[in-house]
């Protein structure tokens, strides 16, 4: 079994970031993915994010809503999209959660959620 197949059928994964002390900071997010590559959106300026630019080497695993794994921690890079999701992603991401997104009732979260700032992380080979 390879290990992006550990997060078939699953709604979030957990994304374990560093900070600059070392310490460890896991977020579940939602995200769709294509083979060895998941892809995420989130803010440009999110904590997250500062932490992927400053050391792209992450963890991640597949979770519930609340964080609790479900599965093993496996390593990935962060990988920088230039223009966000492509279309047909972007699609795929807004139809696995179009309920939940509809269920946002704040304008600005959900506008910030419909903005296209993707991310994504590829799994490292296992050693």
């Amino acid at each position: 079994m390879n290990a992006g197949s550990a997060f078939d059928g699953q709604a979030y994964l957990n994304l374990e970031t560093r900070r600059a002390s070392g310490e460890p900071v896991c977020t579940p997010l939602w995200f769709v993915q294509d083979g060895e590559v998941f892809y995420f959106r989130t803010l440009g300026t999110s904590g997250k994010v500062k932490r992927m630019r400053a050391n792209p080497r992450v963890r991640i695993a597949p979770c519930r809503v609340d964080g609790a794994l479900l599965g093993d921690w496996h390593a990935a890079e962060w990988i920088a999209l230039e223009n966000g999701l492509e279309a047909e992603l972007l699609a795929r991401y807004n139809e696995k959660y179009a309920a939940d997104i509809a269920a946002i009732t704040s304008r600005e979260m959900n506008n910030k959620l419909r903005a296209n700032q993707g991310y994504a992380v590829r799994l490292l080979p296992e050693e």
